[in-house]
């Protein structure tokens, strides 16, 4: 829940220094949703292979820590990935 409404603030932030149709924002703040869902499901899905794997103590100290760091980056690189595919660009960029 908590990378859910994490990266819907952070799309919704990212959308305002977006230049781009209105209805492109609004794609790109409902496309946060499912990617903050895949997100924390691998997330979820790799502590479980590293638990079964290296045993619950490795998994729930040292990868489940950082593993939310980064799966967060990746979720958060998918939704700028997302916008470049809307055709969203920075507000002064002209390409």
């Amino acid at each position: 829940m908590n990378t859910l409404i994490s990266l819907l603030a952070l799309a919704a932030i990212f959308g305002y220094f977006l230049k781009g149709r209105f209805y492109k924002k609004a794609v790109l703040l409902t496309i946060a949703i499912p990617i903050a869902i895949l997100a924390n499901l691998l997330r979820i899905v790799s502590v479980l292979v590293i638990a079964n794997n290296y045993g619950t103590e490795t998994a729930m100290s040292f990868f489940h820590s950082y593993s939310s760091i980064l799966l967060f980056l990746m979720a958060f690189v998918c939704l700028a990935v997302s916008g470049r595919l809307l055709g969203l660009r920075f507000r002064g960029v002209s390409s």
